[in-house]
């Protein structure tokens, strides 16, 4: 069902650009299975460039069919806009049209923008409960370890007091820091993509519920 839904908000455009993401895994946030795309090689302080991804186009179409309503709703009436695409029409005829049918099932206007606030409402809780995890899989992944890669900075700068007694030692502990610097900086460009990624796209599926609520709005009076 879930890839039945994808088609009412992601363009075939769309779909071609996004990334297929990859199974999840240990070592990234998992809120209700929180898949991942592969990170871009970039610096760890650089922003990412958010994608919009299959993987999470399937978080976000599973969460809106958990909650689906009953009945005639605007996940059938966004599915009526789509089939009248195929008809040579205008935009507002083609609202219009869409809107007849759900008439027919007893559906008004306010009861339609209800029911697309209700979905727009499901994937801002998707969007807190993903923001909250990785949040926490930051704080564990990330911030531990600039907090160990200083601790190592400062042991470092304790021994070489001492160069030539704990010259072994600092040599082992600059192993370590070369180690977990190349990790620290593979962790955060995972993260920050993942996050960019669920963001573009949230953004691309909310976009279009708020498009079609101000359509609504406007062509339906």
């Amino acid at each position: 069902m879930w890839k039945t839904l994808k088609g009412y908000f992601i363009s075939e455009e769309q779909e071609k650009s996004a990334s297929p993401g990859a199974p999840p895994q240990d070592d990234l946030p998992n809120p209700a299975t929180t898949p991942t795309s592969p990170a871009p090689a970039a610096p760890p302080n650089q922003p990412a460039t958010g994608e919009v991804s299959d993987e999470f186009i399937k978080v976000l179409m599973q969460a809106m069919e958990a909650v689906n309503q009953s009945g005639f709703d605007y996940l059938e009436y966004k599915r009526s806009l789509q089939n009248l695409k195929k008809m040579e029409m205008t935009e507002a005829l083609r609202y219009q049209s869409a809107f007849a049918a759900a008439q027919s099932m007893g559906v008004n206007r306010q009861a339609l923008l209800d029911s697309a606030q209700h979905y727009l409402q499901e994937l801002d809780r998707e969007e807190l409960k993903f923001n909250k995890a990785l949040r926490e899989h930051r704080g564990k992944r990330v911030d531990e370890r600039e907090g160990q890669l200083k601790a190592y900075g400062q042991q470092i700068a304790q021994r070489q007091e001492a160069i030539v007694r704990l010259q072994q030692e600092i040599q082992q502990l600059e192993e370590k820091q070369g180690k977990l610097k190349v990790e620290l900086g593979k962790n955060a460009r995972k993260i920050a993509k993942t996050g960019a990624d669920f963001a573009a796209t949230h953004r691309v599926i909310a976009d279009s519920i708020a498009s079609d609520i101000e359509n609504i709005k406007k062509y339906l009076n």
